[in-house]
This record gives C-alpha cells, sequence and structure tokens, in this order.
C-alpha cells in the first residue's frame, strides 16, 4: 500500500485539530512536535499528519466520545493517546512528558502562536519511544536533522540516551533492505531521493553520535543512586571504551550534556575531562576500578553500611 502523501497536508491537519480543540473547550497546552513539526521548520520531506503532545492531556475517553459525535473515526489507546482520522490524514492527541528541558519555539499558523517542539527534543521522542519500531520516515528525519542542525542532532541523541540510541541502531540494522525497498513509497519529498545516500546518512549520523551517547551514559551511570550503580557502571564504561578506546569523545560528551541542561555532578564531570589514559587497559574491571579512584569511591565490596551522600543535582560527593 502507498502511504506516501501526495503534497504536504500537515497544515490541514493542524488546522482541523485546532477546531475540534477550541470547539470542544480543551483548555490544556498543547505542543506541536513529530515529523510535521520537523517539516515546518526544514520542508526536507511531506507529511500529512499532526502530532500535539500534551503534558496533562483532556479526558480521552470523553474526548473521543464527542469527536465520534461529530461524524469522525478514532483510535483510542486509553490513558495515552487519541488518534483521529480525516480525509487527508490524522491527528494524534498524546499525552507524554518532554525528555529534554528545550523551550518551544512560537510558530504563526493561521492567526495564533502554536509551540512547536525544539528539534533536539523531537528526534530524542522518536529514538526513546519507538527506537525500535522506526520508519522509513525516521530514517529520513535522523538523516536529514544530522546534515542541516548538527548540534540539533547529537541533543536529541544524547537526550535519548543508550537505550533508546541502542534500539535505534538495532531495527535499523534489520530494515535496511525494507527501507531500500519501500522507502520511496512511504516518503515523498519535493525533490527526488536517493534511498541508499539517506540510509547511509542515517547511519553514519548514528555511529558518529553513538560514543558521545555512551560517555554521557557513563556519566549517568556514575552519578546513580541505584543499589546496582557499580555493575551498570561497569557496563557503561565497557561500551564507551569499546567505541571509542581513546576516550577522545568524552569532552562532547560534557558539553553536549551542558547545553542540555544535564548535571551530573562534578565527580563525574571530572571523569569525563579527566587527563588519564584510557587506552589498553588490562580489563573493564581495571578500567572500573580506575573510574571508581577517579571518582573518590570505595572499592567494590567495602561500601559503607549507609549509602554516600548525594549532591542536589545528581553528582556524588567526594
Amino acid at each position: 500500500m502507498n502511504r506516501r502523501p501526495k503534497r504536504d497536508d500537515w497544515p490541514t491537519s493542524l488546522r482541523l485539530a485546532t477546531r475540534l480543540l477550541d470547539g470542544l473547550g480543551v483548555r490544556q497546552p498543547w505542543r506541536f512536535t513529530g515529523g510535521s513539526a520537523l517539516a515546518s521548520i526544514h520542508g526536507h520531506r511531506f507529511s500529512r499528519d499532526a502530532d500535539l503532545f500534551f503534558s496533562e492531556a483532556p479526558d480521552l475517553l470523553e474526548l473521543d466520545e464527542q469527536v465520534q459525535q461529530l461524524g469522525y473515526h478514532t483510535v483510542l489507546s486509553p490513558g495515552h493517546s487519541l488518534k483521529i482520522l480525516h480525509d487527508h490524514g490524522h491527528i494524534d492527541l498524546v499525552q507524554s512528558r518532554q525528555i529534554t528541558t528545550l523551550p518551544t519555539t512560537e510558530m504563526p499558523f493561521e492567526g495564533r502562536m502554536v509551540q512547536r517542539e525544539h528539534p533536539a527534543e523531537i528526534v530524542a521522542k522518536k529514538m526513546y519511544f519507538r527506537g525500535s519500531n522506526c520508519t522509513p520516515r525516521d530514517v529520513f528525519d535522523y538523516a536529514m536533522l544530522a546534515r542541516r542542525d548538527a548540534e540539533a542532532w547529537l541533543m536529541g541523541a544524547v537526550a535519548a540516551g543508550y537505550g533508546g540510541v541502542h534500539a535505534t541502531r538495532e531495527a535499523m540494522a534489520e530494515r535496511r533492505d525494507d527501507f531500500l525497498s519501500y522507502a520511496r513509497d512511504e516518503v515523498a519529498t519535493p525533490e527526488p531521493f536517493d534511498p541508499p545516500a539517506v540510509w547511509n546518512a542515517a547511519e553514519q549520523a548514528i555511529a558518529s553520535a553513538y560514543p558521545v551517547v555512551l560517555w554521557a551514559d557513563v556519566a549517568k551511570q556514575a552519578a546513580s543512586t541505584s543499589p546496582y550503580r557499580d555493575e551498570h557502571l561497569e557496563r557503561a564504561i565497557a561500551r564507551a571504551h569499546a567505541v571509542d578506546p581513546d576516550g577522545g569523545r568524552r569532552r562532547e560528551a560534557v558539553r553536549v550534556m551542558g547545553a542540555l541542561g544535564l548535571d551530573p555532578g562534578e565527580a563525574a564531570r571530572a571523569l569525563l575531562e579527566k587527563e588519564f589514559s584510557w587506552k589498553r587497559p588490562g580489563s573493564v574491571s581495571d578500567l572500573a576500578a580506575r573510574t571508581r579512584q577517579a571518582l573518590q569511591m570505595p572499592p567494590l565490596g567495602t561500601e559503607p553500611a549507609e549509602a554516600p551522600s548525594r549532591t542536589g543535582s545528581g553528582g556524588i560527593e567526594p
């Protein structure tokens, strides 16, 4: 089935969404997000849907009944989302928190100002919530953003975290042939595109961001208050060291985390900025031991009965 839009119909979906919400008296604030929001900025592909995310959604069950009474077909996921189908596309009303603290921007739309999410927030959501189910449109969005706004792409990848980016990598590896076969059926663009070139660009973008994502995860695990911190930290170090043996992307992880407003604490930050060799450790355990020493943590098995004090920002005090 060819699901490719023949024109840019997301304005039709957004127009209908605003009229329905206004007409039904929905007052909860919402944000315009997803691939259509990216397309509204970059114009890189056509889209037919409008994704509206609420931090505190209205009563979706009641809203579903009201929308059906107006003659629209709907698909309800109770407590999570409501899809409204119309002749030119669909509207998704979703209850979802923001992953980052990046501010929205105001987008003028037919006499009103719509709050549009930051591109980094948009790609972070794609990878964090549905990395294992990425679509050809997602792959196209990743390749585009990495090329046109590399900083937003990197921020989005770090915000999605190791879990989201790893799931995306795995899904892309499994679906490469499907993408190359069906991309032109599912993605419509103002100009012709070459699926292999787009795929390679997205793959390279994720490969380039991956070491930064992994070092950011090391900082996250180092600052964790979890009783499994040691085990998780050792695994995080092993992953980061495997793809970046010299630790050359550590400082970039610190910089991007700062741009996102993420502060793992002084000890974890010092670890990623510290000038000691990460080359050829005797073993992952040796590297983890040196990491613990840099963070001034006690050796494994000698932790005091009481948990060490924590800083308010989530960092670990010496």
